[in-house]
């Protein structure tokens, strides 16, 4: 991963920006999120992403069994 590319600190992409010093960017990217998403906006309860097939190669299968 290109770290330099993909840093939240300076990405121009994203809603907001933010960094291990200044994590009030990333509540503003959550809320985004679940706006574009049309998910309610709650800031109490976690958002997960999974990027990758939906495998069980790949995991898939295990998500649904640790969430509770």
């Amino acid at each position: 991963m290109d770290v330099k590319e993909w840093n939240p600190a300076t990405d121009p992409h994203i809603a907001a920006n933010f960094s291990s010093s200044y994590m009030g960017g990333k509540i503003i990217c959550k809320q985004a999120l679940q706006e574009e998403m049309e998910l309610p906006p709650r800031a109490d309860i976690p958002l997960l992403g999974f990027v990758g097939r939906l495998d069980t190669q790949k995991g898939a299968d295990m998500i649904l069994q640790v969430l509770p």
